[in-house]
């Protein structure tokens, strides 16, 4: 019986979890009103030209990237094959 008890909880806590990120993302990805991250934060985050924004969530600062076209990844750090710039 303690096992399933073990098994719930975790279930529960995984629940938890998911929601936060789905929250996390939905707030960062459909927000149109983000603020411009702090100079240091701005010069160093974002990568290949991408644009960084902050997010406050939960009273915590969060940082991320709008990347420029061509380009994708957590600080635009990756190329986007399936979106070429055109050169």
């Amino acid at each position: 019986m303690k096992n399933n008890y073990n098994r719930i909880n975790t279930f529960i806590v995984y629940l938890m979890v998911t929601f936060s990120l789905i929250s996390i993302i939905s707030i960062t990805e459909c927000t149109p009103n983000h603020d411009p991250c702090p100079p240091q934060y701005a010069e160093a985050l974002c990568l290949n030209g991408g644009t960084c924004f902050s997010v406050t969530i939960m009273g915590s600062d969060n940082y991320n990237c709008i990347c420029a076209p061509g380009f994708r990844g957590w600080r635009c750090q990756e190329k986007d094959l399936d979106h070429p710039v055109n050169q």
